[in-house]
């Protein structure tokens, strides 16, 4: 769909002028919005090589098993089935994806009290569709691991039961900032801040909590103890202690396989193997960083100090009152269940925010930026507090 934006009345719209790159057709009931595909300079660039650097290892290890299991007994075949049926699963769904992810077209459809998503690429299409009673706001958010220091943009579609509905990620953020307000304006949504919807101040402490509160003179000092690796991790632990489990019997199964020293050598296959030993020990090395952190939150006059420890990384802010526009709680980028995963965040006046303390209960979370903000003068958020 290749349209020139106009609008209903045939004129040029010059200071809502569509981005290049997006075609817009304006219609009585609503707006059709066509995004292109982002091609490899989009996300699917790293998994593109990734997958190529995966096949390409794999093919010469494939191509001697083969060579070796046609000249011997049938036995010889196991070392080529356990890279075709296990490895080149792998590389061949990592391709697909980037593919995906590099010829996905998005059409954002408003007509009438209907919000409508459609994304195609040669390897999956999907629709959804939102009545206006359903939707809360659509807005440009960021998608962010906690333990890591980037963030990436993406539209999110958020709802009122409290789901995120992600798209378009790692697109220029000017455009969709554009496609954002361009949809509000088609649907009649307000412009609303990122984390209010997920934030009311909050009193009182939830009676379970361990954050210890010490008031002074000039100030106040929270220190939050760690979640515990169950519960902090997210199920990040246990997925990574399965990856392990996964490749260690893999490991075995491999050497009992390959011992006859007439057959394919070992050492190269567990070599290759190391990859995903690496990947897995990296999320079990994040999952204890997550459950075993560690924060104290102190105000001291008019500056707010923030130190957070943890088995692997240590991170301390300071920022003066003046310096700050907002301390609330918001999405972090992370989901269960469809459901965002809240942090504690503090919004500079100049600069990205910064996010803590990610994954513990919302209460609490909701409390400690209530305290905070208090300390700070800061402006009271919209909204009564919640008392409880």
């Amino acid at each position: 769909m290749m349209v020139e934006a106009h609008n209903i009345n045939g004129e040029a719209r010059m200071a809502d002028e569509a981005p290049p790159g997006i075609d817009v057709e304006e219609r009585s009931d609503g707006v059709v919005i066509y995004v292109p595909p982002a091609g490899l300079r989009g996300p699917g660039c790293f998994l593109f090589i990734f997958a190529l650097v995966w096949c390409g290892l794999l093919l010469p290890m494939t191509g001697v098993a083969i060579a070796e299991a046609v000249q011997g007994p049938a036995d010889k075949w196991l070392p080529v089935a356990f890279l075709v049926f296990l490895f080149w699963p792998v590389g061949i769904g990592v391709l697909l994806m980037a593919v995906h992810l590099s010829r996905q077209e998005t059409y954002l459809t408003v007509a009438g009290a209907q919000l409508s998503v459609e994304q195609n690429s040669p390897v999956r299409n999907w629709r959804r569709c939102w009545p206006h009673a359903a939707l809360a706001s659509v807005r440009v958010g960021w998608t962010k691991d906690d333990e890591s220091s980037t963030s990436t943009p993406e539209l999110q579609i958020r709802l009122r039961d409290g789901t995120k509905v992600s798209l378009l990620s790692a697109r220029d953020e000017k455009k969709l900032a554009w496609l954002a307000k361009r949809l509000r304006k088609a649907l009649n949504v307000a412009t609303q801040p990122e984390a209010e919807a997920y934030f009311q101040e909050r009193e009182k402490p939830p009676t379970d909590t361990q954050v210890r509160r010490e008031d002074a003179a000039d100030g106040v000092t929270l220190t939050v103890p760690p979640a515990g690796i169950m519960r902090g991790s997210k199920g990040l632990f246990v997925f990574s202690v399965v990856w392990l489990a996964f490749i260690g019997i893999c490991d075995v199964a491999l050497l009992l396989i390959m011992r006859d020293e007439h057959r394919i050598n070992g050492w190269g296959a567990l070599c290759f193997s190391l990859i995903f030993w690496l990947i897995g020990i990296g999320m079990l090395l994040g999952a204890i960083q997550m459950g075993r952190r560690q924060a104290v939150l102190a105000v001291v006059g008019d500056q707010l100090a923030v130190l957070q420890t943890g088995p692997l990384r240590t991170k301390r802010y300071t920022w003066t009152r003046t310096e700050l526009a907002d301390v609330r709680t918001g999405p972090s980028g992370m989901t269960v269940n469809g459901n965002a995963v809240l942090e504690l965040e503090i919004y500079p006046r100049q600069g990205t925010k910064t996010g803590l303390l990610a994954g513990r209960d919302p209460a609490e979370l909701a409390w400690l930026a209530t305290v905070l903000r208090r300390s700070l003068r800061l402006p009271a958020a919209p909204g009564a507090a919640d008392p409880t």
